[in-house]
């Protein structure tokens, strides 16, 4: 397992690692740059995102589908509109740590899945995360809300 980052549960994993004695098996690599994370997704078999934590769209999770890499990640806040559950990946309960194990454990020992996970995540990824998809997406909300207030100053 590689544990990428050195966000402020880094100590706790090193211990928990250890305390599991699994910890020969757990590469933490710390640190790494948006440059490098391409080298650290196409690495992996799987991504694994079990936040807590409330955020936007889950940038790290849309690299990893662009990577082709089948995701189980927790479905809170901007998770829910990346991977398509069950076609792409799947999602689990904030904190459900034996869903998590499971549904981890499903695609990394079934490698058709894994592969037809991953294929459909790239497809995702490219078809409505790139940046001209985006970009088109912002200025075609932006045109219709200065319509729509250019609509409501005329009243």
């Amino acid at each position: 397992m590689m544990i990428v980052g050195n966000g402020p549960q880094l100590e706790m994993l090193k211990k928990m690692a250890k305390g599991l004695k699994i910890r020969e098996n757990v590469i933490f690599c710390g640190f790494v740059s948006n440059e490098e994370m391409p080298l650290y997704y196409n690495a992996a078999e799987i991504f694994i995102n079990p936040t807590v934590r409330e955020e936007g769209l889950s940038i790290v999770v849309v690299e990893s589908m662009a990577c082709g890499l089948p995701v189980v990640s927790s479905r809170i806040g901007g998770t829910a509109s990346t991977i398509d559950e069950g076609v792409s990946g799947f999602f689990v309960k904030p904190k459900d740590e034996k869903m998590l194990i499971k549904k981890s454990i499903e695609i990394l020992s079934n490698k058709k899945l894994a592969e037809r996970f991953g294929k459909n995540a790239r497809a995702k990824a490219l078809a409505q995360f790139s940046k001209e998809k985006m970009v088109a997406d912002y200025l075609d909300i932006s045109q219709r809300l200065i319509a729509k207030m250019a609509k409501i100053e005329k009243q």
